[in-house]
């Protein structure tokens, strides 16, 4: 079958030189590039820089249609190993409330957030590859929103999980890495709260205190989670610690409910929770919980897993 069948998935034949979009894969990952200016790239140009970004990339192909470039400056799938990534190039702004909900929560500077909300053009990329592992698919796709850095990309969003984080930041040309190091594991191991979950924190009017919220952990198998703090001086304390928690759980495969209880640093305990009724600003149609501070004698022993944060939770206020 011709391209635009396989960039839709509707043929299974797959190989080494032909891409094929997975058709198993519903509901993609997926990432958005912001340019500070209209772009203009040339497919050829495109593979060749992106083949030469890292020696394992050396036999990726991209591929394209006269069909699908009426529609887009640059649409195709591009693919190399197991993954295969749906690019679609568009040359006007990413739409002010989709750029808004990503980057006012973001933890990058204001400027870089004016350039966000000023942007000319924009990328969309869909992990529609073959690698299972969806934490795996965010670093093929993070590998990817890095590399538009060399056509000038700012800033990469994740709506989803209405976050973003500076393009440049992933690039292997800005962080002179070209050859060196496994990127792919580099990315793989980014704090998941930068880009691959959102961490968002909410004055609510009349409640005393601050709440913080992930989001899009759901994409990952994983829980979102939420907790109340006096203020936002903790919220670096509680970026720690949801993270943590996040890399306990995908590394043990470990399952969280309800009532759980948690040792989460020397003498610090939480309890799960599931969000109560008048908690509205956390409605979620994925699992989330709520975690609570509790005494050592409120845990069951059957749940606490070794302490994950030693150090840090003692510092975090009630």
């Amino acid at each position: 079958m011709g391209l635009l069948s396989r960039f839709f998935g509707y043929t299974h034949t797959s190989s080494e030189n032909v891409l094929v979009a997975n058709p198993l894969i519903n509901t993609p990952l997926s990432l958005q590039v912001l340019f500070s200016d209209t772009f203009d790239i040339d497919d050829s140009d495109f593979i060749k820089a992106f083949r030469a970004y890292h020696s394992s990339l050396a036999k990726a192909s991209f591929e394209t249609d006269e069909r699908l470039i009426q529609q887009s400056s640059l649409i195709g799938l591009l693919g190399w190993g197991e993954h295969v990534i749906q690019i679609v190039g568009c040359d006007y702004s990413m739409p002010a409330e989709n750029v808004e909900s990503c980057i006012t929560t973001a933890h990058y500077g204001p400027a870089l957030k004016d350039a966000a909300r000023l942007n000319q053009s924009h990328v969309l990329l869909y992990y529609r590859g073959y690698e299972i592992n969806p934490l795996k698919q965010y670093a093929a796709l993070a590998l990817v929103a890095g590399f538009f850095t060399y056509f000038g990309a700012i800033v990469i969003t994740n709506e989803n999980a209405y976050t973003s984080f500076p393009a440049p930041e992933l690039s292997l040309h800005t962080r002179g890495q070209q050859t060196d190091g496994n990127m792919i594991v580099q990315l793989e191991t980014l704090p998941l709260l930068l880009l691959y979950c959102g961490f968002v924190e909410y004055d609510v009017a009349g409640n005393n205190g601050v709440c913080i919220r992930t989001y899009g952990a759901a994409q990952l198998g994983l829980p979102d989670l939420a907790t109340w703090v006096r203020d936002h001086s903790t919220s670096q304390q509680i970026f720690d610690m949801f993270s943590m928690i996040f890399v306990y759980l995908l590394a043990s495969g470990a399952t969280l409910s309800e009532g759980h209880t948690m040792q989460v640093g020397d003498e610090r305990f939480i309890k799960l929770r599931c969000a109560a009724p008048h908690e509205y600003y956390l409605d979620s149609d994925t699992p989330l919980f709520v975690t609570e501070w509790i005494d050592a004698s409120a845990v069951n022993p059957n749940d606490a897993p070794p302490s994950i944060l030693p150090s840090m939770a003692n510092t975090i206020a009630k």
